[in-house]
């Protein structure tokens, strides 16, 4: 899909840009994991472990970038922005809005300025 989406835009006349995706935290808040339990238990809906959502976070981003690399794409590196480390790619505490999944404000910042980075490069070339 992705290979379809670069040739129309390309054809388009448009530079796409791709992004890699927010990890989310090591571990998730008690009330969080709790909320998690009663939706696979009591609920019978779906639970996604957090330590497989991390994997595949980075599974995804890890292909992203060697795509964005293969065909010369610019890249919006979102996970690079909010990750602890580049040793540890697991969302920064002080970047969740307190469920360890979505981002607060100041995530946002980051990315704002991660965004102004990108930008910036694609108008340099």
């Amino acid at each position: 899909l992705v290979d379809g989406w670069i040739v129309e835009l390309r054809r388009a006349g448009i530079q796409p840009v791709l992004a890699t995706s927010s990890p989310v935290t090591e571990r998730l808040p008690t009330w969080t994991y709790i909320k998690q339990l009663i939706k696979r238990y009591i609920l019978q809906r779906d639970y996604v472990d957090n330590d497989k959502r991390l994997r595949d976070v980075w599974a995804y981003n890890d292909f992203v970038r060697r795509y964005a690399a293969e065909n010369k794409i610019p890249l919006l590196d979102v996970e690079r922005a909010v990750r602890i480390s580049d040793q540890n790619r697991a969302l920064r505490p002080e970047f969740t809005s307190g469920d360890g999944l979505h981002l607060n404000e100041a995530a946002h910042q980051a990315l704002d300025r991660a965004l102004q980075v990108t930008l910036t490069s694609l108008n340099r070339k």
